[in-house]
């Protein structure tokens, strides 16, 4: 007798439950981390900012700079890291002060300087930066708003509503004020800096967890009065992928329907 031998392949995999239009989804929103953040502020005049910043070895890498000069003019020409220049995030730029955001994409990993340079001699002035990682590549940032406030005053209340889930902001100001400011998010920097009268203030803060869709609150307050630039932006998240290995089975709770992954594609039972 000859007997046909019937081999069978049973691929492992998971059982799903969830909504029909979540079985399409094989990633999920990434949390943006800080990797490393460094600030530089000068209480001479010149034309440049200089100092180094390490990049870790992160998947969806982002880097972000904060710089401002109490004078209107000059303004910023270039923003680089390791000599290649950054792009705008969201400036402001008038009396009484500048205050800006650049920002680069998967910036190389390592050790580089971060080179700030303005079009002519600035006075008291600052700049700092940041890494995060698990940044969207493709959309990174979002909402935006600035402020120019030239009346004197102990409070920066600068507002943001961030629209996307997982997204974080972040700020930038200048502040003609009096005593080293505080923050009310996590501060990356507040840069008193004092030469004499008057003093000023550059910083920024920034928050991981914003409440989306929402007004958020971007709050400095110093001793004494004075005006300021304030720049703040929506930075949304990337995306980590799942592992949903071949074969798992998705049931879909609202179409009571039932699919099969195969080679990276849902195919109903």
């Amino acid at each position: 007798y000859w007997s046909e031998c019937i081999i069978m392949e049973f691929l492992a995999g998971n059982r799903i439950r969830g909504l029909d239009s979540e079985k399409l989804s094989t990633t999920s929103i990434a949390t943006i981390t800080l990797d490393d953040q460094m600030n530089q502020p000068s209480t001479s005049s010149g034309t440049t900012l200089t100092k180094s910043l390490t990049i870790g070895d992160n998947s969806q890498r982002i880097l972000i700079v904060s710089a401002g000069a109490y004078n209107a003019s000059p303004s910023i020409t270039s923003i680089t890291y390791g000599g290649t220049a950054l792009s705008l995030l969201k400036d402001v730029n008038g009396s009484p002060a500048g205050a800006h955001l650049y920002y680069m994409l998967n910036p190389p990993v390592g050790t580089a300087d971060v080179v700030v340079t303005w079009s002519a001699t600035a006075g008291q002035r600052g700049m700092g930066a940041y890494c995060f990682y698990n940044v969207s590549q493709s959309t990174p940032d979002g909402a935006t708003h600035s402020i120019l406030q030239t009346s004197g005053t102990t409070t920066i209340l600068g507002v943001l509503t961030p629209t996307v889930t997982g997204s974080m902001i972040i700020d930038s100001m200048m502040w003609l004020a009096g005593t080293q400011g505080s923050t009310s998010e996590t501060n990356g920097w507040c840069n008193f800096i004092n030469n004499g009268s008057p003093d000023r203030n550059q910083g920024s803060q920034y928050k991981l967890n914003p409440t989306i869709g929402s007004a958020n609150n971007m709050q400095y307050t110093t001793s004494s009065g004075g005006g300021y630039s304030w720049v703040g932006a929506e930075i949304k998240a990337g995306f980590d992928s799942i592992d949903v290995p071949d074969g798992s089975i998705f049931y879909a709770t609202d179409t009571n329907k039932s699919y099969v992954l195969y080679n990276g594609s849902w195919n109903e039972l």
